[in-house]
């Protein structure tokens, strides 16, 4: 089982230029967050009481991620 299950979501970002990946888990959900800290994501905050799910009001945190675009070269070159 890996413990990285966004690579191949990030592979195919990278191939289309997206520069960083973005993932909101449960709060409450210890490991889920721990499964993104693993993969090298970056906690970036905690939304309180902001999503609905199964009836209840969660808070969820944000997690961020540093991709590295793999883009064939436009031919522009940069100043």
């Amino acid at each position: 089982v890996s413990l990285t299950p966004t690579k191949g979501i990030e592979k195919d970002l990278e191939k289309n230029g997206i520069l960083t990946a973005f993932t909101i888990a449960r709060a409450a959900s210890h490991a889920m967050n721990m499964v993104f800290k693993w993969g090298g994501y970056h906690y970036s905050g905690l939304l309180v009481n902001n999503t609905q799910i199964s009836g209840q009001i969660e808070s969820m945190t944000v997690w961020y991620k540093r991709l590295q675009p793999k883009v064939a070269n436009s031919g522009f070159s940069s100043l």
